[in-house]
């Protein structure tokens, strides 16, 4: 038992030394495009209607150039393999958001995204202390990385949960 536990730490650790998070730019919208409309992504989403071009150019501007929303995406080996977003209300708390590319899935990646994103937003605004997300109940792998996480489950209603983790 320890043995394989030893054997799967040393694996992750291996291809988390092989990710990194880094501020979302003008050259990833055709990326973000991409996972938007795929349809594994979709069916995870609350909002399960394909995204046109010319509507998503204007969200993906706005969230760049907003002051209100901090968004990376998730490099694995040089090649981007997911997103995350945290949309800061007035409150100083910060909504997350993120999605895996469906090729890069199973890999851990969704607890290292998450892990990271939430360091980062720690580091670059201090003045957030709380963050939460909402997740589709059937949405198991999401659930699971959240509960991992520590985060605490605050509302659910049959279809959506809502965590929620203090960072402060």
């Amino acid at each position: 038992f320890f043995e394989g536990k030893y054997i799967d730490v040393l694996i992750h650790s291996k291809i988390f030394e092989r990710t990194s998070l880094r501020r979302i730019n003008k050259k990833d919208i055709d990326i973000t495009f991409q996972w938007v409309n795929d349809p594994n992504i979709r069916s995870f989403s609350f909002n399960k209607d394909n995204v046109e071009r010319k509507s998503h150019k204007q969200w993906f501007y706005s969230k760049l150039n907003s002051t209100d929303c901090e968004y990376y995406i998730l490099d694995f080996n040089g090649e981007p393999a997911g997103s995350i977003r945290f949309d800061i209300d007035a409150m100083n708390e910060a909504k997350i958001n993120y999605l895996i590319d469906p090729k890069f899935t199973g890999r851990g990646l969704g607890t290292e995204i998450l892990k990271k994103g939430i360091t980062l937003i720690k580091d670059n605004r201090p003045d957030i202390k709380k963050v939460f997300g909402y997740v589709l109940e059937s949405n198991r792998a999401s659930v699971r990385i959240f509960e991992k996480l520590n985060f605490d489950l605050i509302e659910e209603n049959g279809v959506e949960l809502k965590y929620e983790k203090e960072i402060r």
